[in-house]
């Protein structure tokens, strides 16, 4: 049952996310048709904004024991939503190309998610901020470097 707290947790964190990058869309709207093609302050703010999701979600879940199952299964379920998500919507993409591209979303989001996980382990253990704050901009970075590579694809 935990387990499938857990995916919940991710489901419910990818959908707050969703949530502020529309508000944030509306807010850019000269930026959100470029979000897809070069990289933009809201490209930072979309990307920030999802590893700060999966933070607070990390930051209630993990304990100071035990972080990587639910780091794994939280950061699972943020990106079996937003594979759902990008597969439902499939914009255009041909359908070949889409198979790896939501593979990457899987790996991306397991990858940030469980940095993000031990960013919250390490900040319940030691109580200190800046070790966290150092791994979720590292989580940042490596997911902002993965929609680079894929905007750099889309557009070749």
């Amino acid at each position: 049952m935990q387990n499938i707290k857990f995916l919940l947790l991710g489901f419910i964190a990818a959908l707050g996310a969703l949530a502020v990058e529309m508000i944030l869309t509306m807010l850019f709207p000269g930026e959100a048709a470029l979000v897809f093609t070069q990289i933009t302050f809201l490209l930072i703010l979309l990307v920030a904004t999802e590893e700060l999701f999966k933070f607070a979600v990390m930051l209630k879940s993990v304990s100071t024991t035990s972080f990587f199952r639910p780091s794994f299964l939280i950061s699972a379920g943020f990106a079996l939503t937003e594979i759902f998500l990008a597969y439902s919507k499939n914009t255009g993409i041909i359908q070949n190309n889409l198979y790896p591209l939501l593979a990457g979303v899987g790996i991306i989001h397991l990858t940030t998610g469980i940095i993000c996980g031990y960013s919250a382990f390490a900040y319940k253990k030691t109580g200190r901020a800046l070790t966290p704050l150092l791994l979720l901009i590292l989580a940042i970075v490596l997911h902002l470097i993965y929609n680079v590579v894929i905007i750099k694809l889309i557009r070749n």
